[in-house]
């Protein structure tokens, strides 16, 4: 009888969700950047409907979150402590970011090839595939680095 009840148990259990599923509505993530939006506060991946849903619903002008209801970063450098606080965190999505913008020399950062190349090594330790990607870019196409198609073969381009 309890072997019975085990293996319904087991059977009927909710999975949980896909890692590519929105948090919210548990819908798959579209796969264009555009339909999804990264949320600093907590760290989560949310569809651009569900975001799209709860700033339809309140009447002010500063936006919540659509996970934790936290109101969006109003400053600058409000959205730099928060993305800083997600990197001590290790989030790899916030340590992509900050990676690209030293290597394209945005959001103040001082442009810095060698500098987001370290960023996207320890992202892609944390597992990120956008990191792998920029990685295998880099050693790609970049004349400062020696050009390994074997090593940018290996990361992903």
């Amino acid at each position: 009888m309890r072997v019975a009840e085990l293996h319904d148990e087991k059977l009927f259990k909710v999975p949980p969700p896909l890692k590519g599923d929105c948090p919210i509505c548990f819908l798959r993530m579209p796969s264009y950047i555009s339909g999804k939006q990264y949320m600093t506060c907590c760290g989560k991946v949310i569809c651009s409907g569900c975001v799209h849903a709860v700033e339809n619903t309140r009447n002010t002008k500063v936006p919540l979150c659509a996970f934790c209801r936290t109101s969006a970063p109003v400053t600058t450098e409000e959205a730099d402590k928060r993305t800083k606080v997600r990197i001590e965190a290790d989030d790899p999505i916030a340590i992509v970011d900050l990676a690209c913008d030293y290597f394209k020399g945005n959001n103040g950062c001082q442009q810095n090839t060698a500098k987001a190349l370290e960023l996207w090594h320890r992202a892609s330790e944390l597992g990120n595939i956008i990191a792998y990607l920029n990685i295998g870019n880099e050693y790609y196409r970049d004349k400062d680095l020696q050009r390994d198609t074997k090593k940018a073969r290996l990361t992903g381009s």
